[in-house]
């Protein structure tokens, strides 16, 4: 065992050979400032690409958003609030492809919450990093590393979190070598096996599989990692769920089609309520089908109640018929 962390050491701290006709060679030949800018502009288009979150985009899937967007301006073009309507267009799009650049002129009231669906579609913390507020930004990289499987876990990506959050990835991350082939030439099986399970629970966000973990100590580290666990990935953890009156093994509690936590931390609508406010349309067709707010039973608030509304006819969200 301690050959193989030697081994490591040994290999992580080999100093890099020179190769010839490198960047040093390039300073040399060409002078320092000619250097001095070339550094300037790899550390810009390092720093646009980091910021930004994106790859590189061809120039076919330039094309298509570009496309795209004018299809949203264009569609918002008669809505009432076009910068509304063009704000969720885009974070929609954002969403399905996890490209923030659907999110670019946002205002910061929109562009936050595009951005913040775009790096958890796409796994990528970096985009958090253009969310306006460092209490909003935080948030956004802890959730979308939290979101990432185990076993693609890096340094790099526990490094982003803060002190608390940061030594339990590590610890996970310490410990993912015992999942590969090579596990049992280190270690006994019975180990290789449990760490597994703590993965697997990890994964699961559900720490009722970590009494499975019985090597010593890993039960106990188990559930320091996953409790209080969203056995239904639904957004809201288990103690979330005993608050609302809601079950964690459960992720659509009322069955409106709206998973509990989208009804509580989107759309402020009860996860126990068909109906959540009473006007005569389900939460879910509030909000898939006539984009009224299923917390408010006049969305408009023209004095017809939202269901009164599409009864007759007329759009509950706004202004004219449906």
């Amino acid at each position: 065992m301690q050959e193989f962390y030697d081994q490591s050491f040994e290999y992580e701290n080999q100093t890099p050979q020179k190769q010839p006709g490198g960047f040093r060679d390039i300073l040399s030949r060409y002078g320092l400032y000619v250097g001095i800018g070339l550094i300037v502009i790899a550390v810009v288009i390092v720093l646009v690409f980091a910021l930004r979150g994106n790859t590189p985009e061809t120039t076919e899937e330039r094309v298509e958003r570009e496309n795209m967007i004018a299809q949203v301006i264009d569609a918002c073009s008669d809505a009432e609030n076009k910068e509304v309507c063009e704000a969720d267009a885009r974070s929609e799009l954002a969403q399905e492809t996890g490209n923030a650049r659907y999110c670019d002129g946002l205002s910061s009231e929109f562009k936050d919450t595009c951005l913040l669906y775009a790096a958890l579609s796409s796994n990528d913390p970096a985009i958090c990093s253009d969310i306006s507020g460092s209490e909003a930004k935080e948030r956004c990289i802890i959730d979308v590393v939290a979101s990432i499987p185990s076993n693609q876990m890096t340094q790099e990506l526990c490094g982003l979190l803060p002190n608390e959050e940061k030594e339990s990835c590590l610890l996970v991350l310490n410990e993912s070598y015992l999942l590969t082939d090579a596990c049992p030439s280190y270690f006994d099986a019975d180990v290789c096996t449990s760490a597994g399970m703590i993965h697997t629970a990890i994964d699961a966000r559900n720490p009722d599989l970590c009494s499975e973990a019985t090597y010593a100590g890993h039960s106990e580290f188990c559930l320091e990692l996953t409790l209080p666990g969203d056995r239904d990935f639904d957004g809201l953890n288990a103690t979330d769920e005993a608050f609302y009156g809601t079950e964690d093994t459960n992720p659509d509690s009322d069955g409106d089609g709206l998973l509990d936590g989208e009804e509580v931390q989107v759309y402020g609508s009860d996860p126990l309520a068909i109906d959540s406010d009473d006007d005569g349309i389900s939460d879910y067709d509030e909000v898939a089908v006539y984009k009224s707010d299923p917390a408010s039973s006049d969305t408009d608030g023209d004095g017809f109640t939202d269901g009164t509304e599409v009864e007759f006819g007329y759009d509950p969200s706004g202004p004219g018929v449906l």
